[in-house]
């Protein structure tokens, strides 16, 4: 007789602190941004490298300064990562997740008479992420799942970034993140590599 089959999995999840003031900040940050979602004139794209050595990603976002002279910028984009890793049942088990992501930053550029140090600028960013993806494990035979992420779960995330403008509208983007939750998995940090590009201002 299989024994297996008297196991029950919970497939609940409760909210946990660190969820629940990501979820905040998130609706700050979309009642922030709304107003200011059609004047955006940076665009980047970044590619991610995870602290595990499987799982790399990257992510696009559309930003601007809350107003013209502001350090003060908001950030809406999407992220991927691939091979998030999580051990369950005696088993190593990898997932994919997407998020929608929203993020507040202060950007400091710095002043030098040295060229190079001139053209950077140091950003420090705090946010949250909605995940898009659900993954679970399932038992088809005892219609039972573990969840290791669901549709909705709102995760924090911080970060910085060093800016280094090789032209008046372009600049390459070296940071690094850190999740002190992803669902499930556990906590998260990566580091990355980007380029952000601004666009003609509108209504300035």
């Amino acid at each position: 007789m299989n024994t297996s089959s008297s196991k029950h999995f919970t497939t609940g999840k409760t909210c946990t602190m660190w969820q629940k003031f990501a979820a905040i900040s998130l609706f700050l940050i979309a009642n922030l941004t709304t107003v200011f979602t059609a004047n955006a004139t940076d665009f980047s794209f970044n590619l991610h490298q995870g602290d595990q050595s499987e799982i790399k990603g990257f992510s696009f976002y559309v930003a601007d300064n809350f107003t013209r002279k502001s350090n003060f910028y908001w950030q809406l984009g999407y992220s991927s990562y691939k091979d998030l890793s999580v051990a369950w049942n005696n088993d190593e088990l990898f997932f994919d997740i997407n998020n929608v992501e929203g993020i507040v930053s202060y950007r400091h550029k710095i002043k030098s008479y040295n060229k190079f140090i001139n053209s950077l600028t140091v950003e420090y960013q705090v946010g949250a992420a909605v995940v898009m993806t659900e993954n679970k494990f399932t038992w088809p035979e005892l219609q039972e799942a573990k969840f290791f992420s669901e549709k909705g779960d709102v995760n924090p995330l911080i970060g910085m970034a060093l800016h280094y403008s090789f032209s008046r509208n372009t600049s390459l983007v070296f940071g690094v993140r850190y999740q002190p939750e992803v669902s499930e998995f556990g906590d998260m940090s990566s580091i990355y590599i980007g380029v952000d590009h601004k666009f003609n201002q509108v209504g300035y």
